[in-house]
C-alpha cells in the first residue's frame, strides 16, 4: 500500500493537453496524493472512451460539507459519500465538479473490506460517471454504473493504482 500524504487546503491546477484537474482540499485527511487522483480521473476517462472538455475540479471535503450540498441542492438531510455538479456549457470550460467525502470513504472501506484507495477510486469514477449522464437512481441504473465502475478499477488494479485483489 502506498504512503498517503496529509493534504492542506490549497488549490493547485494541474494540467492536461487543454483541460485541467484542479484539487481542492477541505478537510485534513490522508489520501494518495494530488497526482494519483489526476491518474485516476484519466484513467477513468480511457476506460470511458472520453476526454476531458474542461476544467474539471475534485473537492476533497467531509461530513460536515457533503451534509450542507445534500441539504441546499438536493433538499435531502445527511450526507453521502460523492456529488457531481455538470456546470459546463459551450460558452464556459468548467465542466464539472465532483466532491468527495473523504470521511465517508474510509468508513465504506472498512465495510466493503476493501483498500482506501480501491474506495476512493470507485468514489472518482462514480462521479465522473455522473458527469457524462449516468443516473443510479434505480436498481438497473446502479446495476450499469456498477459494470463500468468495476471496468474502472481492473484498469486501476493493471496499472498499479489500487492493489490487486487477494
Amino acid at each position: 500500500m502506498p504512503a498517503w500524504s496529509i493534504p492542506t487546503k490549497r488549490r493547485r491546477p494541474l494540467p492536461e493537453k487543454s483541460s485541467i484537474i484542479e484539487i481542492t482540499e477541505l478537510v485534513q485527511r490522508s489520501y494518495p496524493g494530488e497526482e494519483w487522483l489526476r491518474q485516476m480521473v484519466l484513467l477513468t476517462l480511457q476506460a470511458e472512451g472520453r476526454e476531458l472538455p474542461g476544467i474539471l475540479s475534485l473537492v476533497l471535503c467531509g461530513d460536515a460539507e457533503m451534509i450542507e450540498l445534500n441539504r441546499r441542492f438536493f433538499a435531502k438531510e445527511g450526507s453521502t459519500d460523492v456529488i457531481s455538479f455538470s456546470l459546463g456549457d459551450e460558452w464556459d470550460d468548467n465542466w464539472g465538479e465532483i466532491y468527495i467525502n473523504l470521511e465517508r470513504c474510509e468508513e465504506q472501506a472498512a465495510q466493503y473490506g476493501v483498500t482506501r484507495e480501491e474506495e476512493l477510486a470507485r468514489l472518482v469514477s462514480h462521479g465522473l460517471l455522473h458527469l457524462f449522464g449516468y443516473e443510479d437512481t434505480t436498481s438497473t441504473d446502479r446495476g450499469d454504473m456498477k459494470i463500468r465502475e468495476d471496468a474502472c478499477l481492473t484498469a486501476a488494479r493493471a496499472q498499479g493504482l489500487i492493489p490487486p485483489r487477494p
